[in-house]
């Protein structure tokens, strides 16, 4: 198992993957990420199912560090500045994360959102069938919330790469 915490988020930074499909005639919208594509470019990027859980960054940027265990990553969809371990880093391509190496994506200059995909997952309860948030109804998983500065996200062991993955 690995960590990674918030250690700030803009008001829209949450849990999102593919939506709730299903529930409608309940009222319950799909949610699920504003940018599906990117949100897969950044999970096929980091070995994961298209639609699965990541983190999507709305237009003002985020910083994270990682708790425990190493972490593989992807980030795809708005360009924004990425910093990690000190060195930048380009957007859709994997990098590999340690325990206390700390990353900062800075606020999306072409687009709004952007999504940071954790090779492995993200670890939460499905509600519908998803992890996705919708603060409003109070759905998702592990947050039924947008993310705040002292969040601690629980990933799942991610299965090595044979070697880095770019666009």
């Amino acid at each position: 198992m690995s960590r990674l915490a918030v250690d700030q988020a803009g008001p829209v930074t949450s849990v999102q993957d593919g939506g709730r499909f299903g529930a409608q005639r309940y009222g319950l919208p799909p949610s699920g990420a504003m940018d599906r594509p990117a949100l897969a470019a950044a999970n096929v990027l980091a070995g994961n199912a298209a639609l699965a859980a990541a983190i999507e960054i709305g237009p003002l940027g985020a910083r994270f560090s990682v708790c425990e265990g190493a972490l593989r990553i992807a980030v795809a969809g708005a360009t924004r500045d990425i910093t990690a371990a000190g060195r930048r880093l380009p957007m859709q391509t994997t990098t590999l994360l340690s325990a206390g190496d700390s990353l900062s994506l800075g606020a999306a200059r072409n687009g709004m959102f952007s999504y940071l995909a954790i090779a492995g997952g993200i670890i939460g309860a499905p509600v519908f069938g998803s992890l996705s948030v919708n603060a409003r109804a109070g759905l998702g998983s592990p947050f039924a919330r947008p993310l705040q500065a002292g969040d601690v996200l629980t990933l799942t062991e991610a299965a090595p790469l044979a070697q880095e993955r770019r666009l």
